[in-house]
């Protein structure tokens, strides 16, 4: 069956369409899925893959097939599901662990000078402090584009397929990123 008959036969409550539209993609997504979670050092233990797979194809039905219909067809139907798990597996991330500790990591944001007066380095460190409670704050997606492209300077070509998104998508999703990340600041006093 092709994708656009596949689809229709799942909205209109066949249940051949859609043991049809699992099997064919369920491989598929379940390797997105786990690769996401590994990514993120997070569990990729069977039940928990499982579990964002049912996740996703609930996605697929919620609101009356919502999702599912706004399909277009422009891009294949496999392919669509890949970004839908994907996008289901960062908000699970998200909801389920505080965000790891940019201090694990090494990274410091502005070095602490051996001269500076005491008040300097307090003031310094509460300034690091509130970045880094703001980076945590936001999500998975924008803290893997700010470290990937700002920290660890690694092109739009590798964060495009480490992201699972276009390239050409890169610069505004590292500039929409910048914008979440400087509301929280300004919020906080930091300009």
């Amino acid at each position: 069956m092709e994708d656009r008959g596949l689809v229709e036969a799942c909205l209109a409550g066949d249940a051949r369409g859609w043991e049809q539209l699992v099997a064919r993609s369920a491989p598929t997504l379940a390797h997105v899925i786990r690769q996401t979670l590994r990514h993120a050092r997070a569990s990729a233990d069977p039940a928990t893959v499982d579990d964002r797979l049912a996740e996703t194809y609930a996605e697929l039905l919620r609101d009356d097939g919502k999702v599912l219909r706004s399909w277009s067809g422009r891009a294949r139907l496999l392919g669509w599901l890949k970004v839908i798990a994907y996008r289901r597996c960062l908000k699970y991330l998200d909801r389920q662990r505080p965000a790891p500790s940019l201090d694990d990591s090494g990274f410091v944001l502005t070095p602490v000078s051996t001269c500076a007066s005491p008040t300097e380095v307090a003031q310094t460190r509460e300034a690091q402090s509130l970045v880094r409670g703001a980076l945590e704050r936001l999500p998975l997606r924008d803290r893997q584009l700010l470290q990937g492209h700002l920290i660890e300077g690694r092109p739009y070509a590798d964060l495009a397929a480490e992201l699972g998104v276009a390239e050409s998508s890169v610069g505004s999703l590292l500039s929409r990123a910048k914008k979440r990340l400087r509301a929280l600041l300004e919020r906080k006093g930091i300009s």
